[in-house]
């Protein structure tokens, strides 16, 4: 947890909180002014809004700041963790800190107003709002907080943000002006846990809500009096929104969730009838034994890498030249579909533009796919911008209008049973040039094909033991 404190001689206290943040090679951010970047496993190469920013070792911290609140796209070659804070020593409030989000797919819920209860505690001015933030770092979605709790599906990848600002003058600083703000990433439902603190309704609380959303029984876990011991254990039936409010509970509590689900938590506090501060929580995935991440929108144990490759070539036709960095992991992994596990593949991709020359409109990675692995693309989880080139199965994803410095990450999930022989020499991954002179149905690339060349069965050799 974050917290930071003032003490400039009049009274104040504000404290800020996080959940989990979750590892990506693609981090997505809003409202960003101090921003913390962390190698999660290894050393990393990361950008933000399309520029380089140094490598990051492991172990260090790459410390950026804004001049106002930023929206910011955050790519990486290896996974990184980020978390974005804020405290204005000015006005001795406006703290707050929330992780970035990969852009997921999935369900969040999307927490209710506290305008109410904050007008009783003497709040003047309150904001509440959540933004929805697509994968290239634009705002699709800019609401202010329902009611009630309500349940937002996420049909394209995109990370959702919330946002509180209450002001008040304080009337133990001379009325001076102060900013009890608070921020949450809201994570779609998955294998997670939850924790919040209650309180019985009082003249040193605003409120603290609990809402979780369930996709399948969860385990609700009570510790009353909050002395860190479990008193009572209670299952949440799936498909259920379950609140818990102040007016719910008699005595303090905490409350811990753990299941398939999606879950928010904000804590609002005060003195003597007076707002103070606010903080707020979202659900932190659970890591078991195995290593479980969420793929669009698809629930997926890691069992073991297989293979790791990584290569520096060029691509070129008659009018245009890239000149390119690939690194490729194929993992097996176990992948939940439709309530079933299935097995299969994870192909990870990822592409770093070195050079750019001529006019190009897309740089292509082509994924040819034996019918002995995959008999059609109804065997493929794929990103909703893949291009299906022929259903048996070949498909692409496009770099669109790549420049020097991009980086992507390009991932597709294979479910199938072959052995790991087998899949290696059955897929293929290769890359073409799309430019206006041969942008179509029959164009090809011509020597780029063979040059951008990357065959499976030759890196079979580099596996991990």
């Amino acid at each position: 947890m974050f917290r930071a404190d003032a003490d400039h001689g009049d009274y104040d206290d504000h404290v800020s909180g996080y959940s989990a943040p979750i590892p990506s090679t693609k981090l997505v951010g809003t409202n960003v002014r101090w921003l913390y970047i962390t190698a999660w496993e290894k050393d990393a190469k990361v950008y933000i809004n399309g520029e380089f920013q140094g490598t990051v070792k492991y172990g260090e911290t790459l410390v950026k700041q804004f001049d106002s609140p930023t929206t910011v796209v955050i790519i990486s070659d290896n996974p990184i963790v980020a978390v974005s804070a804020y405290f204005n020593a000015n006005f001795r409030s406006m703290t707050y800190a929330f992780p970035l989000m990969p852009p997921s797919t999935g369900e969040v819920v999307i927490p209710p107003s506290v305008k109410m209860e904050a007008e009783q505690f003497r709040a003047q001015r309150i904001n509440e709002y959540y933004l929805v933030v697509n994968e290239n770092g634009n705002i699709v979605k800019n609401e202010t907080l329902p009611s009630e709790p309500e349940i937002l599906n996420l049909n394209e990848p995109s990370s959702v943000f919330v946002f509180r600002t209450f002001y008040y003058p304080d009337p133990w600083g001379g009325g001076a002006p102060r900013y009890a703000m608070s921020a949450v990433s809201l994570k779609p439902v998955q294998e997670s846990t939850c924790y919040g603190a209650l309180y019985p309704p009082s003249g040193h609380g605003v409120t603290h809500k609990i809402v979780i959303y369930t996709k399948d029984d969860v385990t609700l876990y009570k510790d009353y009096n909050i002395d860190w011991s479990i008193d009572e254990t209670e299952v949440i039936p799936k498909n259920q929104l379950y609140i818990l409010s102040p007016n719910d509970v008699s005595d303090r509590m905490t409350i811990y969730a753990k299941g398939l689900m999606t879950c928010s938590y904000v804590g609002v506090g005060g003195w003597s009838g007076q707002l103070e501060n606010a903080w707020e929580l979202g659900s932190s995935p659970y890591f078991g034994q195995e290593n479980v991440i969420r793929v669009y929108g698809h629930e997926v144990s890691i069992a073991e890498k297989v293979t790791e490759n990584a290569t520096s070539t060029v691509v070129q036709n008659e009018t245009a030249l890239v000149e390119y960095e690939a690194k490729t992991e194929i993992y097996k992994v176990t992948v939940k579909v439709d309530a079933e596990e299935k097995p299969g593949y994870l192909v990870k991709h990822n592409v770093t533009i070195l050079n750019v020359e001529g006019e190009v409109e897309a740089f292509r990675t082509v994924f040819n796919i034996s019918k002995d692995v995959a008999y059609s693309v109804d065997d493929l989880i794929l990103p909703p911008d893949a291009i299906i080139i022929n259903p048996e199965p070949v498909i692409a994803l496009d770099v669109k209008n790549p420049e020097e410095g991009t980086t992507v990450n390009q991932t597709i999930i294979i479910l199938s049973e072959v052995p790991e022989n087998e899949f290696m020499q059955g897929v293929k991954i290769e890359h073409q040039i799309i430019t206006k002179s041969n942008n179509t149905k029959e164009s090809t690339c011509g020597p780029g094909l063979i040059l951008g060349l990357t065959i499976l069965p030759l890196i079979l050799r580099k596996r991990k033991k």
